[in-house]
């Protein structure tokens, strides 16, 4: 599975559950341009499926975290849906 996915999608932190990112409509995304964790975990649902995904901070963001809602090693949940792969 490569190319692009269309999904929708809610990230959160595992230590505090703060709700980092999300949307309720579908977003597309290269899925080679994702962090490690999506990139594993998508091609294991078919279009129309869901996921959780618990992703440690070595398949997430690491040590430079991202931004300033996401630290350095947060290890991060992610609730997905899959509508569409090209």
């Amino acid at each position: 599975l490569c190319g692009s996915v269309d999904v929708a999608y809610r990230g959160r932190l595992l230590s505090n559950g703060y709700n980092f990112d999300g949307t309720e409509s579908p977003r597309s995304f290269n899925l080679d341009q994702l962090i490690l964790g999506w990139q594993i975990g998508i091609p294991l649902i078919k279009p129309g499926g869901r996921i959780t995904l618990y992703i440690p901070s070595v398949y997430g963001y690491g040590s430079r975290g991202a931004g300033q809602d996401i630290p350095p090693n947060a290890n991060l949940i992610f609730d997905i849906t899959l509508y569409s792969v090209d």
